[in-house]
């Protein structure tokens, strides 16, 4: 934080993470992005070099990147307080709007018909399939990992939901006994000047990082239900917030707890929105369960995530020196896109591409995103009443 910048309060944090809420679209890149404009250029209240290390550690774990770089910045601001602050303040906007679009979702099927639906799915389809290239291109970019997100997609196609766990589970071990030979180390991995963290920092950190591994095993060992599918889910999404859905579409689908046009439809919704893209998780729960469902199952989805980078944050600059530990992480990354890749193939292009119109719709979506660059909810408005009209 610049030396001249007085430290601000929770309070502080909270309406400028607000701010950040309502107006950061775009996903987890473009948010960082937003956060460095007015948390690092206009505020002052980190540090270059501390932002870049925050985004470091979150980009490295499990969940969602974005959220979990807004809570590393609200812990060193203003401490736990400065944390929840952040959090709120960043997911409240489009968890608001997704439950009220869970809620009413019923209504509007019945009254718009399936074509706006249809429409959604089809920008679904687009954006994810954009998804999967970048992913490939950031998580495979040599052999090694190139033949386990190719080998990882393949298990997920003759195996589907059952064998998702099995396969990242895998893919870590995997990346700790033989770590990818050209895995670059980050800015100052390779030295030893890291101050050893405190014995609080020690405390705190094995707390968090002992209650996230626990609730884990407990979300495993029970019988299956909402919030504990969604604490899994949350717990194994390596790549950001698009890696989620192979996931949870396995779960609430799989289950019987959401039929697949109503999950896809509010997945398409979920991109026009500002903010994190978890909050998707606040629709599932409350089109099966009502409103404090939605909450839960949100809350859960979230909760892997910010227990294991408010653990690991004050412990990363020592780990992050260990090529198994960052072995581990990348072939997991590269894992996760390929699961993503066979919920593509498996459940998005299917459910999207149902008629000559709506595969019209996903084309032009994709020339929208790619090649005019239009901002996606833009993109996801049009391909809506594009389905509204075709039906």
């Amino acid at each position: 934080m610049d030396s001249e910048t007085p430290r601000p309060g929770w309070i502080e944090v909270g309406r400028a993470f607000l701010g950040l809420g309502l107006t950061a679209f775009g996903g987890p890149v473009a948010h960082i992005g937003h956060f460095h404009r007015d948390i690092v250029d206009r505020r002052r209240w980190i540090a270059p070099d501390g932002f870049a290390e925050i985004v470091a550690v979150s980009q490295a774990l499990p969940g969602p990147a974005s959220s979990q770089a807004g809570l590393a910045i609200g812990w060193r601001l203003a401490g736990w307080r400065g944390a929840l602050a952040a959090f709120v303040g960043f997911t409240a906007p489009s968890a608001v709007l997704m439950l009220v679009l869970a809620l009413a979702a019923p209504g509007l099927l019945g009254t718009l018909g399936p074509g706006w639906a249809s429409g959604l799915k089809a920008a679904a389809a687009a954006i994810v399939l954009i998804a999967v290239v970048q992913m490939a291109r950031q998580t495979a970019p040599d052999l090694q990992r190139a033949i386990v997100l190719l080998v990882a997609a393949l298990a997920a196609l003759g195996y589907g939901a059952a064998g998702q766990l099995w396969i990242l589970t895998v893919a870590l071990v995997m990346g700790a006994i033989l770590p990818p030979a050209g895995l670059v180390a980050p800015a100052g991995a390779a030295r030893g000047d890291a101050d050893p963290p405190s014995r609080q920092a020690l405390m705190t950190g094995g707390l968090l990082l002992g209650g996230a591994a626990a609730l884990l095993a407990l979300a495993v060992a029970l019988p299956p239900t909402p919030a504990a599918a969604a604490y899994v889910s949350g717990a194994l999404v390596f790549g950001g917030g698009h890696a989620v859905l192979p996931l949870l579409e396995g779960e609430f689908v799989g289950q019987g707890w959401l039929d697949r046009d109503t999950f896809m439809a509010g997945y398409g919704a979920a991109q026009a929105l500002p903010g994190p893209l978890f909050a998707f998780g606040a629709y599932l729960g409350a089109v099966e369960g009502g409103l404090l469902q939605g909450l839960a199952v949100m809350l859960a989805l979230f909760l892997p995530g910010a227990l294991l980078v408010l653990g690991l944050e004050p412990l990363w600059p020592r780990l992050r020196r260990s090529a198994r530990v960052r072995g581990s992480l990348a072939l997991a990354g590269a894992a996760a896109t390929g699961l993503l890749g066979a919920a593509f193939l498996n459940t998005v292009a299917p459910e999207a591409f149902r008629s000559p119109g709506t595969v019209l719709i996903a084309l032009g979506a994709l020339l929208m995103l790619t090649v005019f660059r239009l901002p996606t909810p833009l993109v996801v408005l049009i391909a809506a009443l594009a389905g509204l009209a075709a039906a």
